[in-house]
């Protein structure tokens, strides 16, 4: 049989159809699960539609409170101060990310000088810690009392001073080394595939490095690098934790400090005003991802052939690739270690092995849920390729660009007023103090990553897998069992476990609607780190890093398999 799916799977297409068979007789037809009966279709197309609904809650939530708001109620002082730091903090993190990002990439995928091979890899690694832990690294390394001082003033024997680095700009640097993979990671793929024949062009016409750079690769590479751009715009205007912790004042902390207080209305104007920043940005990128895969189309793909850097030369690119490594990740994850061990030594158990564990039933149970909501999604997409589903399926995806504190104050608030509504003596907080809030808030900030790796899993099944299967006689549950198992088993694993990453690594949505004692190790790390106890949050630290490496580690071998 899996010689029958192999030659089925390689049929050439668009072909001319032979005098009497049909087009759902076709193996190159296009793919439609005759498996799938008429109640199955409606039963699916009324679950996507239903994931859907939870995913847009947050913004018809938000949006009701934005368009019901009297004119009084945005005469607040803080507003303008809020638009200007986040404007302020976005603008600079993206200056920053796209700069160093792009640099990499190019310098890493046009040159050869000692330690890039492992470089290329290594320079994605930040992405496993996340933005809150590198923040609370560098604010306790670099405080008074902090280990950086500290061997300044021993070595020097001299009241060594730096600038404060709970400052705007020591959390600007905080974020860009966190997010620059973001552009990092797109630009070398565009610099790699898709401007190499144009630069040859141009080198042989005469152009010099430089004019390549400016007026040809990086003219070419900007819907990868503009996506990547917009990836850090998102994180950045997302980011509660580190933003918290460095004291600066921006949407995301506003809006939990007026949760927390239950000034609901006003959080969710605050909220309202997020997501549709949030959302035009990923607007913004989808259109760049449109962008490249026209481009992608139009452009073959070319074998790199890089250019030896000797001498000095040599020395400034793997010096300049080395710092940016050492700052962002390296030198963090070793004061972690060292913090942790001290950690290690507290009597406190219950520091680390119960929201561990809180973690990993959370994270467990919620990835179950959005894996089987992405499987769902990916089959209808994949079972019915109309106009509708396709919208379906993009609304349904999201949520990746709503802010956790966002989605957190909108479920907050439908609850309550569910609660409200059915009479209940209770206080909104039972209900909302359950599971299920957190769980909804899970599914709604994650479905897009999941629905991302059940559809590559999904793509695999082609249609003459299923017609050389047929044509054995195998249908029914059979064909589930032997064909469909065990092309989309991988992919539902998969979003399984990113999600779980994801859910582990969650903050803002946790903190608002965890239930009393379940603490995970996101919250706790949280806590600790704003009492200023860098020994007991480097502990739960140190198992989100490890926890973060599992996608990095699934990327790198994903771009190591299409290079």
């Amino acid at each position: 049989m899996r010689r029958w799916l192999k030659r089925a799977g390689n049929l050439p297409k668009n072909r001319q159809s032979p005098v009497g068979v049909t087009q759902a007789d076709r193996t190159d037809a296009p793919f439609s699960a005759p498996t799938t009966g008429r109640f199955s279709q409606r039963l699916l197309g009324i679950l996507c539609l239903l994931l859907c609904a939870l995913v847009l809650m947050p913004v018809l939530q938000t949006g009701s409170t934005l368009f019901g708001a009297e004119p009084g109620a945005w005469a607040t002082p803080m507003l303008p101060q809020l638009l200007g730091n986040t404007v302020e903090l976005a603008l600079g993190v993206v200056a920053g990310a796209g700069i160093i990002g792009t640099a990499l990439a190019w310098l890493t995928s046009l040159y050869r000088f000692p330690g890039r091979d492992w470089l290329v890899t290594a320079l994605a690694l930040p992405l496993a810690m996340p933005a809150y832990v590198l923040a609370f690294v560098l604010l306790g390394a670099f405080e008074t009392s902090g280990p950086v001082l500290t061997a300044g003033r021993a070595l020097f024997g001299a009241d060594v001073r730096l600038p404060s680095p709970g400052s705007g700009a020591g959390l600007t640097v905080a974020l860009v080394l966190a997010f620059y993979p973001h552009v990092y990671l797109l630009a070398r793929n565009a610099f790699l595939q898709r401007s190499i024949p144009i630069m040859e062009a141009a080198r042989s016409l005469g152009a010099g490095p430089w004019t390549v750079f400016f007026r040809v690769s990086l003219p070419l590479a900007w819907p990868w690098i503009g996506a990547g751009l917009a990836l850090v715009s998102i994180e950045t205007l997302a980011e509660f934790g580190a933003v918290s912790l460095y004291g600066y004042e921006t949407f995301t902390t506003a809006i939990y400090r007026t949760g927390v207080g239950l000034d609901l209305p006003l959080a969710g104007r605050l909220s309202a005003l997020l997501l549709l920043f949030t959302l035009l940005v990923a607007g913004a990128e989808q259109s760049l991802r449109l962008r490249q895969r026209r481009r992608q189309a139009a452009t073959p793909r070319a074998r790199v052939r890089t250019r030896r850097l000797d001498g000095w030369r040599a020395v400034m690119a793997t010096a300049a690739a080395g710092s940016v490594l050492m700052l962002a990740f390296v030198l963090p994850v070793t004061q972690i270690v060292i913090w942790g061990v001290v950690g290690l030594l507290s009597p406190d158990d219950s520091q680390f092995f119960e929201p561990a564990l809180n973690t990993l039933m959370l994270a467990g149970a919620g990835a179950a849920l959005i894996a089987t909501g992405a499987l769902v999604l990916g089959w209808r997409y994949r079972d019915r390729a109309a106009r509708p589903a396709r919208l379906v399926v993009r609304l349904a995806s999201l949520g990746y660009a709503m802010p956790g504190v966002a989605v957190a104050i909108a479920v907050y608030s439908v609850l309550a007023e569910l609660e409200g509504s059915a009479g209940g003596h209770a206080s909104a907080l039972s209900l909302i103090g359950g599971l299920s809030g957190l769980l909804a808030a899970y599914v709604i900030r994650f479905l897009a990553a999941g629905f991302g790796a059940i559809d590559k899993g999904i793509e695999r099944l082609t249609p003459g897998m299923e017609a050389a299967a047929r044509s054995l006689g195998v249908k029914g549950y059979a064909l589930w069992r032997r064909l469909y198992a065990p092309l989309l088993l991988g992919g539902l694993f998969e979003a399984w476990i990113l999600a779980m990453v994801e859910i582990a690594r969650e903050l803002p949505a946790t903190l608002l609607l965890r239930p009393d004692g379940w603490d995970t190790l996101a919250v706790r790390t949280y806590a600790y780190a704003v009492q200023g106890n860098w020994q007991r949050a480097s502990l739960p630290a140190m198992a989100l890093v490890g926890i973060g490496l599992i996608p990095v580690l699934l990327l790198a071998r994903a771009a190591e398999r299409h290079r």
